[in-house]
């Protein structure tokens, strides 16, 4: 019984060390790439990122927001409309992330937006980062837009980065 105990013991002890040998710590960051070479619509634009191994972006919480926005005034593109992966799929504002097919749980959206209008026999059923809004109010934020429209798009890259126990 005691010798059990004594084994039980040094497994509880030992284990977690091991385990972090052969299933390291490991946290997921995003980078994000602003292609303002050439606007696509929406469907181009997420097959583009696709192409170069990434997604276009998926945007989970307000840091992640303002970490883009950041980097759009930053390299110079202020003035200009966004593509994210965001899509409503059924036209009920049901938004949902195509990049990686969660629901949208953060969203910055535009006063009155989503208002999912008929725009040339379209639905508005795509999400963009609305920079070229007129109302104040509503640039930097999100808007939805006819899939059909062509403006530049972001894609992001997830990077996994591990932590190894060194001692």
């Amino acid at each position: 019984m005691k010798l059990h105990l004594v084994f039980t013991i040094i497994l509880l002890l030992i284990v977690p060390i091991f385990g972090q040998l052969y299933s390291p710590k490991h946290k997921i960051t995003k980078k994000f790439f602003l292609m303002t070479l050439a606007p696509a619509n929406w469907y181009r634009a997420f097959f583009h990122c696709r192409s170069l191994g990434m997604n276009l972006a998926s945007i989970s919480s307000r840091e992640e927001n303002n970490q883009i926005l950041k980097q759009i005034r930053d390299e110079g593109h202020g003035s200009k409309d966004f593509w994210i992966s965001a899509m409503d799929l059924l036209d009920g504002n049901d938004f949902f992330w195509m990049g990686n097919g969660k629901s949208v749980t953060f969203a910055d959206w535009a006063p009155g937006q989503p208002s999912n209008s008929l725009i040339r026999g379209e639905r508005e059923s795509c999400v963009h980062i609305f920079n070229t809004a007129k109302d104040a109010s509503s640039v930097s934020k999100w808007n939805d837009r006819v899939c059909s429209d062509k403006i530049f798009f972001i894609c992001e890259q997830e990077i996994t980065e591990y932590e190894y126990c060194t001692n």
